[in-house]
């Protein structure tokens, strides 16, 4: 289970807690009021009489699970904890390398936190030791003079410098947020590398490091890529240039406002009202004179009267025109730049004129507004910045390549059909994998290839087993033999590998299948083979013959991760699995659990009305419209249900929802388990069975969100963020400051003081949290009982889904939504309608209508006064993730507590490298160690609010000895991994020193003792069974059988 594992069993049904004590199993009786009782056995937390008489909530799964804010815990004491892992679901990149003399592999082991050696003089790999790294290493490349391995570590933010003679870390290098990969160019020599939620390429001497130190001197120069998320990257031929993939490239597709009643965007496309900015009549003049929704068969001429229920592919319920008893609501419409430049629809509406020409501001966008589409930015080395960009390849650039012969960028990825309507019309089909093949020379006239065109033509939604395993899907790396005439393609998804000739057509066998996930490759041309590296179903390094086109050799590396994530990523990403062409997924829009930055209109003119969710769950005594809502402010009393003609929705991220239940914006599904109806209406295959659905489900459990790059270290808000420099958020002409300009330097604090206590217009009982609670941003588990006059809990489902109070809207397109979250709104940056180009095409909101968090605290419905409260308010969502956010009012209507987060402490990652035990003024490594001790001292989580904290290991060579440490907060101390040795901070610092550098790394709470000093969690120390013979990879040998 992950930190903060939340109250849903793998058995599917939820643990209720009783009033009475436990008579089964050890109880921790809580005498003080306001408290929980711990049952070791069940994993159940049991709250106890308290201020809050009535609040019953179980949170089931683990021992460190949060409860609502106010709410104290007891939890188990110590190290040890069975929450050892944290899956932040990141996935490898440049995963595998070898060394410039061809005798050695670098390999790096994501779930282990190493980076595993294998000597290849056998003609195989065989396993030569491993180096540990920082947290989540997700690439790996060797030095072109073989001295050094650079590792990069996603969730440290740091590079590992490994000195191959003694494979020892030398050194650490701070870097900004997320760095995905790196590559080595230059005379003088530089290092490139890509910090993808920043949005650039740092570029670092690696001549400038110290012998061992934590340096952020090493940056040379930043290199600023106009595009969302650049991660992989690859060096042309001759040196001169590198090729950065943008992997959140987007496809040029865009929204036209529609069908909202009172919000912002003008209904351009059709709707109830044009909006409240501009006209109050329905707006006349689009392609298809205000019809909303227009027909999707037919041309834009059809302006569907209430009569034609054939204008739609499928064939609308007759009940859904105009004149029915339930007419379809009118929605915004998702349009495309063509080849020519024009805005087009999925029925040849041309929406030209209100996207970028002279009636673009009635979509609050500027004349002559564009989505560049960048997908591959290229670099020129000598001067170190970006001289072009290649364009409309693939809406996910997800690796990339050069043609060693031909000089040709070749980047692999997905693109999404989004611009299509309707789930029956989409189905099997919304998800093309393609080859971009771009000339340096000619960055304009790219050739894009359907790697599956041989064999799909997608005029059927499900093809036999047999053709289906022919599909490649979810690319992600690519590599090229020397004569540029063979190019083979990991299919993550698909667990195959496609091979192809230099013009991107398959060739050779047709059918290459390795291990669940592979990721990263590289080719090994003396040798004639490739060696591949495979994540999902545990981590494994498979051989692969160029000649035979077979595989030969496959070596399992240890993998510590929990068996539900070996066993569930399959339903997530397996496309021959669960797609009925064999190339496609889930994970094909919900890209690596999160998100595409695309709206999807799924609506199906032939479905079901679906009623909403959580009138009459479980055994609520007072069923009704409002049961399971708080309703504070709304401005009518009861729920829409749910039309199936529902409009554009973004994709929402996979991160901590189970527990979170229901789902979809609109909160339409009770749990996972309806999802099941999708693998077959929307990918063409077969539903899950039930032991499926519930692997799927326990897969899910464990994502966390990963640490918040704008907090401090301490996980504090930040007081000081230019929301405008680092998230392009401006102004939008509501207060002082004009529309367009540059938003003060916010103050999150303040914003979090202002969502607690300013009320909403109209409703003065009401604020932001009252909807958006703490720490989530999403809606309350419990509701106000009025005749009781107390809190709650809203009843489980009957799979044993939670139920988070839904909102209530006559304002919006959706009548019943789920509160959106706010964790993620960092990373769901990059749309603009106010600046004259838009890196995305779709914003916040259900539909993504309001392109920044500045439009949305634009509504009326709010009043920040100014535009630095609106600044505070945006420097508050950008660092919502972490916990940490107390609300300082007493639990009242307006201040319900909100579900636990899992979510991880700013600090989480954070390393440093010390080579002596004397101070080093320049870049502070003793405070940073005092400050992480400090930390890792807290003791565990009292509070739904506050985050779980940090543990802190140590790692380094200790008289030529590779060793590790873990701090005890219980008595100041380091363990060791030699059983009962231990040391003070003191000591262990005087330890280090040239040559026996220690490398300090805050890892989340819970995970120390695993990470520092017993691998494989057998209650040895590592140290200890490599003295005894046994091995500390292996929890079935110990000392006591090492030899048997």
């Amino acid at each position: 289970m992950s930190v903060g594992a939340s109250s849903r069993r793998t058995d599917g049904q939820f643990e209720m807690a009783r009033s009475a004590p436990c008579n089964e199993c050890r109880t921790w009786e809580i005498a003080m009021t306001n408290q929980l009782q711990y049952h070791s056995t069940h994993r159940t937390f049991r709250l106890a009489a308290g201020l809050v008489a009535g609040l019953l909530i179980a949170f089931v799964g683990s021992a460190q699970a949060q409860v609502a804010r106010g709410v104290d815990i007891v939890m188990a004491d110590g190290l040890d904890s069975p929450s050892s892992f944290v899956n932040w679901e990141n996935m490898p990149l440049h995963a595998v390398d070898m060394s410039p003399d061809g005798t050695t592999l670098a390999v790096v082991n994501i779930t282990d936190n190493r980076v595993e050696f294998f000597d290849l003089s056998s003609g195989q790999p065989v396993p030569s030791g491993a180096v540990q790294v920082g947290l989540d290493p997700v690439t790996v490349r060797w030095r072109p003079d073989g001295t050094q391995i650079w590792v990069v570590n996603h969730i440290s933010d740091t590079i590992s410098v490994i000195d191959n003679a003694t494979r020892r870390v030398v050194a650490t290098l701070q870097t900004e947020d997320e760095p995905y990969d790196l590559v080595f160019a230059g005379d003088p020599e530089r290092v490139f590398v890509t910090a993808s939620q920043r949005n650039l390429v740092q570029v670092m001497d690696p001549g400038a490091l110290e012998t061992a130190s934590s340096v952020r001197a090493a940056v040379v120069n930043t290199i600023p890529i106009n595009g969302e998320d650049p991660r992989a990257m690859v060096v042309s031929p001759d040196g001169t240039k590198i090729y950065v993939a943008v992997f959140e490239s987007s496809n040029a597709t865009t929204l036209i406002g529609g069908g909202d009643r009172r919000w912002l965007i003008p209904n351009i496309a059709g709707g109830d009202s044009a909006g409240e900015l501009t006209q109050e009549e329905p707006y006349t003049g689009g392609p298809y004179g205000g019809t909303n929704p227009p027909p999707n068969i037919g041309g834009p001429t059809n302006r569907v009267p209430s009569t034609d229920w054939q204008a739609f592919d499928p064939p609308i319920n007759r009940e859904y025109l105009p004149d029915g008893a339930f007419p379809a609501p009118g929605v915004a419409l998702i349009v495309k730049k063509n080849a020519a430049g024009r805005w087009m629809d999925d029925n040849g509406g041309d929406w030209t004129r209100w996207v970028s020409g002279p009636d673009a501001p009635l979509t609050l966008r500027l004349v002559g507004w564009d989505m560049p589409d960048r997908d591959v930015a290229v670099i020129d080395v000598a001067t170190e910045t970006v001289t072009g960009y290649a364009r409309s390849l693939m809406n996910m650039v997800m690796g990339i390549g050069v043609n060693p012969a031909t000089g040709a960028v070749t980047a692999v990825g997905t693109d999404a059909i989004n611009e299509i309507r309707f789930e029956p019309v989409l189905n099997g089909k919304f998800t093309r994998v393609n080859l971009g093949i771009v000339n340096p020379d000619d960055l304009d006239n790219p050739t894009v290839v359907d790697l599956n065109a041989g064999h799909l033509d997608y005029t059927i939604p499900t093809i036999p087993q047999r053709e289906r395993v022919r599909s490649i899907g979810d690319p992600r790396g690519i590599v090229w033999n020397n004569a540029g005439t063979r190019g083979y393609v990991t299919g993550m998804g698909s667990n195959n590998i496609a091979i192809i000739d230099q013009d991107g057509r398959r060739v050779g066998a047709e059918q290459l299948e390795v291990a669940e996930g592979p990721v990263g490759i590289v080719l090994d041309e003396s040798r004639q083979q490739l060696y591949v590296l495979s994540h999902h179903g545990g981590t494994n390094l498979t051989t692969v013959s160029t000649a035979s086109e077979s595989v030969v050799a496959s070596v399992p590396l240890f993998d510590p991760s929990p068996t539900a994530m070996k066993m569930g990523r399959i339903h997530l990403y397996g496309t021959h699995e669960t797609s009925g062409l064999g190339q496609t997924s889930c994970g094909a829009c919900h890209v690596d659990a999160r998100i595409d930055q695309l709206s999807w209109d799924l609506g199906n003119p032939a479905g079901q009305i679906k009623p909403v969710i959580g009138t009459d769950v479980g055994d609520d005594p007072n069923p009704g419209p409002n049961a399971n809502n708080l309703n504070a402010g709304a401005s009518q009393a009861g729920f829409g249900d749910h039309h199936p003609m529902k409009g554009p929705l973004t994709t929402q991220t996979l991160q901590d929802i189970i527990g979170k239940e229901p789902l979809h914006h609109r909160s339409d599904q009770a749990g996972l388990e309806g999802f099941n109806s999708a693998f077959v209406g929307l990918q063409g295959s077969q539903q899950l069975t039930a032991e499926e659905m519930q692997e799927f489900e326990d897969f899910l459990d464990t994502i966390v969100y990963p640490p918040n790059p704008n907090r401090y270290f301490d996980n504090s808000l930040p007081i000081a963020l230019d929301v405008t420099g680092l998230y392009k958020q401006y102004a939008t002409g509501r207060y002082e400051l004009n529309d367009g300009d540059a938003l003060p330097v916010g103050n999150a604090r303040n914003g979090l003081i202002g969502i607690t206590t300013n009320p909403v217009r109209g409703a003065p009982a009401t604020r932001c949290v009252s909807c958006h609670t703490l720490p989530t941003g999403q809606g309350t588990p419990v509701r106000w009982d009025r005749e009781a006059n107390m809190f709650k809990e809203i009843p489980h489902g009957p799979n044993g889904e939670a139920h988070l109070a839904l909102k209530q809207s006559d304002t919006t397109i959706h009548r019943t939504n789920k509160s959106a979250g706010w964790r993620n709104f960092y990373e769901r940056t990059g749309t603009w309608w106010n600046q004259p180009e838009s890196r995305l095409g779709f914003g916040f909101m259900n539909d993504g209508r309001e392109d920044t968090i500045t439009r949305r605290a634009m509504a009326r419905i709010f009043n920040f006064g100014s535009d630095q409260a609106v600044a505070d308010f945006i420097a508050l969502t950008m660092s919502y993730t972490g916990s940490d956010m107390e609300n300082p009012n007493q639990l009242t209507t307006a201040d319900p507590p909100g579900p636990p987060s899992n979510d991880t402490h700013a600090a989480v990652g954070k390393q440093i490298t010390v080579t002596d035990d004397r101070p080093q003024p320049l870049f502070g490594e003793f405070q940073a160690i005092r400050s992480m001790i400090e930390l890792a001292s807290k003791p565990d989580r009292t509070r739904a609010w506050q985050s779980a904290g940090v543990d802190l290991v140590v790692k380094g060579t200790v008289d030529g000895v590779e060793r590790g440490f873990v701090y005890d907060r219980s008595f100041g101390m380091f363990r060791s991994d030699i059983d009962g040795e231990t040391l003070t901070p003191e000591a262990l610092r005087a330890l280090a020193a040239v040559g026996g550098e220690l490398t300090y790394t805050a890892v989340p709470r819970w995970t120390g003792v695993r990470i520092g000093i017993d691998r494989d969690e057998d209650g040895v120390g590592d140290r200890t069974e490599i003295m005894a013979g046994s091995n500390p990879a292996d929890a079935a040998s110990r000392p006591s059988n090492a030899n048997n």
